[in-house]
């Protein structure tokens, strides 16, 4: 399963800063957002993953190539290729050429142009940080129409929140060792969508492979890194298991063990909502528990 980084590069003059993710690490003194992230999640990658930097002829001119930007302090201003070149990775680095997206025409090529970057089974992280206007609704779009087509993996929608330290200007004042800017992760965001689905399905159609799934995928890493001892986990991965349970005695018609089946699985969501759920996940779990 190779990986693919997509990101969007803009044409303003950015300023470095270091850029951070909790529990993972950080970059010092990036100028852009893409720097970071790939030195934090790309690093360990190979000949058959890519880096995928889509830019606007603009873009390209102002900050994918070297001084785009003419600076009085310094004599000269390296482009992101040029950043990237820096870590020396052995990564097939693609700069895409996307249209401004000033009609929905645009806007449909740029689905479209992101879309044929995706591999079939690819790791995928989406860096939406310069995206502009419509592109973040677009990813969603663009992702979720992956997940079904070319059966990717998602692993990570990130932001770069640059906007916390003030405006351009005055983050130009603060010392550059205080310019720490965190990297959000907004994947949970796109897991809660997966859930709805997974959920209206099972309820409609008594089809509980999607929900299962979900279960699962989220809590094998913490079970295999724990060794099955992560409470939470266990408790997901229960109601995976009684979900699988009751849909198929639902199917084959088993009425003796109905009852029991669901009371077991009524048991596992319950406590599956007391392990502090994220507020927009608590009314899909109240909803599957009573159907």
């Amino acid at each position: 399963m190779n990986k693919v980084y997509l990101s969007f590069l803009g044409a303003t003059d950015y300023i470095p800063c270091t850029y951070f993710r909790e529990n993972i690490g950080e970059v010092k003194n990036a100028r852009f957002v893409q720097q970071a992230m790939i030195g934090l999640f790309c690093k360990d990658w190979n000949q058959e993953d890519r880096i995928c930097i889509f830019t606007t002829n603009a873009a390209e001119t102002k900050n994918w190539n070297d001084n785009g930007h003419v600076r009085k302090y310094a004599s000269e201003c390296k482009g992101l290729k040029s950043c990237i070149d820096q870590f020396n990775l052995d990564v097939d680095v693609r700069n895409i050429s996307i249209p401004e997206g000033k009609n929905e025409k645009e806007i449909w090529e740029v689905f479209q142009i992101i879309y044929d970057c995706i591999n079939l089974n690819d790791e995928v992280i989406f860096d939406i940080t310069h995206a502009f206007r419509s592109i973040p609704m677009l990813a969603i779009v663009v992702l979720n129409y992956a997940k079904v087509l070319k059966k990717i993996n998602l692993k990570g929608i990130y932001y770069g929140a640059f906007e916390t330290l003030g405006n351009p200007a005055e983050v130009g004042n603060i010392a550059i060792e205080r310019r720490r800017v965190p990297i959000l992760d907004f994947t949970t965001f796109d897991q809660l969508m997966d859930w709805t689905i997974g959920i209206d399905r099972y309820i409609e159609t008594g089809n509980s492979g999607m929900v299962s799934s979900l279960a699962m995928s989220g809590v094998q890493p913490i079970l295999k890194a724990t060794k099955g001892k992560d409470l939470s986990a266990a408790t997901v991965r229960e109601l995976s298991r009684k979900l699988n349970i009751f849909a198929s005695t639902i199917a084959t018609c088993r009425g003796q063990k109905i009852p029991e089946a669901a009371s077991d699985l009524k048991n596992a969501i319950e406590r599956s909502g007391k392990l502090g759920l994220l507020p927009p996940f608590v009314p899909i779990f109240e909803r599957l528990k009573q159907q």
